[in-house]
């Protein structure tokens, strides 16, 4: 039987009957991932580095834009992750991705279902979009992020990022 409750009586229901607890339901463990910031380090450890470090030896590798990874497993705001082009031998003499430590707010699920076609060959690359008001925005992506090509005219490629936008590249 559907029944419909008003926002307000919802709300108070909730807060009352379960204090305001949720769950939410991801996809199984593992799955794959895109990298959506423009770097992100995988670190041997669940936990962010104190201060900048160069030579930061907990930081294992970093991934670029568009580069997808394998989701093991999660822990609080942490994911411990595989990225497979990076591979690295492992014990038994096969390889397999360097694995370790991603914030999970650096991760998309990619919107589109075709994988990047584009890799950035510049030392960086920024692509620009229009927001729902009108204004311009950029973001700068590293030599070697990856995004899907929509289309070209002349000196301007259109594309895909992974939270389905479009946006303008030179």
């Amino acid at each position: 039987t559907r029944r419909v409750y008003k926002r307000g009586q919802f709300a108070k229901a909730w807060l009352a009957n379960k204090r305001g607890l949720a769950y939410v339901l991801g996809p199984r463990l593992p799955f794959e991932a895109a990298v959506g910031v423009p770097s992100a380090d995988i670190r041997a450890k669940p936990r962010a580095a104190q201060r900048v470090d160069p030579m930061d030896a907990s930081r294992l590798t970093q991934v670029l834009y568009g580069e997808r990874v394998k989701v093991l497993e999660a822990k609080g705001e942490w994911v411990r992750v595989e990225v497979p082009g990076q591979p690295q031998p492992a014990p038994g003499g096969e390889w397999r991705g360097y694995q370790g430590w991603l914030r999970a707010d650096q991760l998309r699920t990619p919107a589109s279902p075709f994988g990047p076609t584009l890799v950035v060959r510049a030392k960086r690359l920024e692509v620009r979009w229009r927001d729902a008001a009108g204004l311009e925005e950029t973001l700068t992506l590293p030599i070697g992020a990856r995004v899907a090509a929509l289309s070209s005219s002349g000196a301007v490629a259109k594309v895909a990022l992974l939270d389905g936008r479009a946006a303008e590249a030179p």
